[in-house]
């Protein structure tokens, strides 16, 4: 929700992208479709094009799950297509330090999926959040919406932001 609030003031001119010295992107593949950091690339992207002196932050994409998109066929288009989002030439992984990196996540020794038990839902956490996706939901632009995830998941909350954004 962050980066929406940025996508906000980006919008209503209170922000200007060239006030920006760095934008770091974690789970950069979602630089598609009306997520919030593709609108704020879209933004980039019009002052770049409009004004070749003008100071643009460096934008920093991370991902772990670069995945291929809506490219099954064709990986290689997805991340050229990622690449072309963010306005880089380059992917690069981890190459060095890695005897650091793996001190604190050490390779895994087998794959395996286990269940974990269901949030509870007398925790306070769960109840907050619970709250503010019901506040969410009775949102004039919502209202008549259809769902299109679960409540209170990650796939609610991509689709509440580009439902009400």
């Amino acid at each position: 929700m962050l980066f929406q609030l940025l996508v906000n003031e980006l919008r209503n001119g209170q922000m200007k992208i060239t006030d920006l010295d760095v934008v770091i992107m974690d789970e950069c593949h979602h630089t598609d479709q009306s997520h919030p950091y593709a609108v704020i690339m879209e933004v980039y992207y019009t002052v770049l094009k409009t004004d070749s002196r003008a100071r643009l932050p460096q934008i920093i994409g991370l991902t772990a799950s670069i995945g291929v998109g809506s490219f099954d066929a064709n990986p290689e288009e997805h991340y050229i297509h990622i690449c072309a989002n963010l306005n880089c030439g380059l992917i690069n992984h981890v190459k060095e330090n890695r005897r650091e990196l793996e001190k604190h996540v050490p390779p895994l020794k087998r794959d395996q999926i286990i269940a974990v038990q269901p949030r509870n839902k007398d925790a306070p956490f769960y109840k907050v959040t619970a709250s503010m996706m019901t506040e969410i939901l009775k949102m004039e632009e919502m209202k008549g919406k259809v769902v299109c995830a679960g409540f209170g998941t990650q796939p609610f909350e991509n689709w509440a932001v580009q439902v009400r954004f």
